[in-house]
């Protein structure tokens, strides 16, 4: 079960543009999330509203919870234009940051429908 096609479907399936990059600002609040997706250069990423498709609510906040010790937002905005390279600033990638915590918290028939929904 491969990540990348899971980080693809994260995008798509959060209403960023095809086009969506996975690169994000970790640091950033959720007011200025909301902000940045005025831009047609960010597109939003809701993590629970991908998730709701395939994992149970029990699932979902087993991974809210670790992905708030992880320091991540549930509520993102990704780069639709170009790729920004990871740095010690606060831009992470959805492969490296997300995908991870998400597939090591759900059994194999929640991350296979997730892999399967692109």
């Amino acid at each position: 079960m491969g990540g990348g096609l899971l980080t693809a479907v994260l995008l798509v399936a959060s209403a960023a543009p095809a086009m969506a990059h996975d690169c994000f600002v970790v640091n950033r609040s959720t007011q200025g999330t909301m902000g940045a997706t005025h831009s047609s250069q960010w597109g939003l990423v809701d993590i629970n509203g991908f998730l709701s498709s395939c994992a149970s609510p029990a699932q979902i906040s087993v991974i809210d919870a670790a992905l708030a010790q992880a320091g991540l937002p549930l509520i993102t905005a990704t780069r639709t234009d170009k790729l920004l390279k990871s740095n010690d600033h606060g831009i992470l990638h959805i492969d490296d940051a997300y995908v991870p915590i998400v597939l090591a918290n759900v059994d194999a028939a929640t991350a296979d429908c997730l892999n399967s929904q692109g």
